[in-house]
């Protein structure tokens, strides 16, 4: 996708957030759903059957690992919970809500579909972020494209490849992270998210975007952990109350050039 801005939402208020984005974004969601589908299939062929939900969780996030760390931590709620905030249709802080706390507009997110047995469920986001390039252009579409499957009362996997369409090589990369997260008492779940950057094609701007990106996505994923963390902390206060809307201690838009999104 040659640089530039031409076709971007021009309008960045807050009802942008319920509008499409352009359709040319379209390929590349199928692209990036297919992409995640065949990794979850890899995944399921390497679990097997006749093996206890704690053994597929735990052969699952072997199979999905990457190389950069980004968190480890532990919420104190259990992982209906977790589901239930971060992650369901329509959870109080899930990844859209924070996208637009980030300063991202015209986010949109598809409900969770359900795929194969061996997938789980998948769903896209789709955004305009703000860039703050010396040069080029100052925002760009993206996509993020995710696959989550639940394995029982043990945890999760939660998939996410995320696409910026109107940056320099934007076609050659997409930035992947994965969120693990383990059941590890009846009021508490360990996170484990981690990143990389996969390039589908050469560039001779690889260095550059592999350090930038990867330094920029690592944070952005941190500032999330810490926000949902503050939050599912809330909710506990509360007693499994409905949960408080989020305040304003979430980390601030910030010029975050990343395609973590994360994610």
């Amino acid at each position: 996708v040659a640089p530039g801005s031409a076709g971007l939402a021009e309008d960045s208020s807050p009802d942008s957030a319920k509008r499409s984005v352009p359709s040319a974004q379209s390929g590349a969601a199928e692209d990036r759903e297919l992409e995640l589908e065949a990794d979850a299939m890899e995944a399921a062929e390497a679990v097997g059957s006749g093996l206890s939900d704690k053994e597929q969780l735990e052969l699952d996030v072997e199979a999905n690992m990457l190389k950069h760390q980004a968190v480890q931590d532990t919420f104190p709620i259990s992982l209906g919970d977790f589901m239930r905030l971060f992650v369901e249709d329509n959870a109080p802080f899930g990844f859209a809500k924070f996208h637009l706390e980030k300063g991202d507009v015209a986010v949109e997110a598809t409900e969770w579909k359900e795929s194969l047995a061996a997938i789980g469920f998948s769903r896209e986001l789709r955004f305009i972020k703000p860039l703050a390039f010396s040069i080029g252009p100052n925002k760009t579409r993206a996509l993020k494209v995710q696959r989550y499957k639940r394995f029982g009362d043990e945890g999760l996997v939660l998939c996410s490849s995320t696409s910026l369409e109107d940056i320099p090589s934007g076609d050659a990369f997409s930035v992947e992270d994965r969120m693990f997260v383990r059941a590890t008492g009846p009021r508490e779940c360990s996170v484990d998210m981690r990143m990389q950057v996969k390039f589908v094609k050469g560039t001779i701007l690889k260095r550059i975007i592999d350090t930038t990106t990867t330094s920029e996505t690592i944070k952005w994923l941190q500032d999330y952990t810490s926000a949902a963390k503050a939050f599912g902390e809330r909710h506990t206060a509360g007693e499994g109350g409905a949960p408080a809307e989020p305040h304003g201690d979430a980390p601030a838009a910030g010029t975050d050039a990343s395609a973590a999104g994360a994610a």
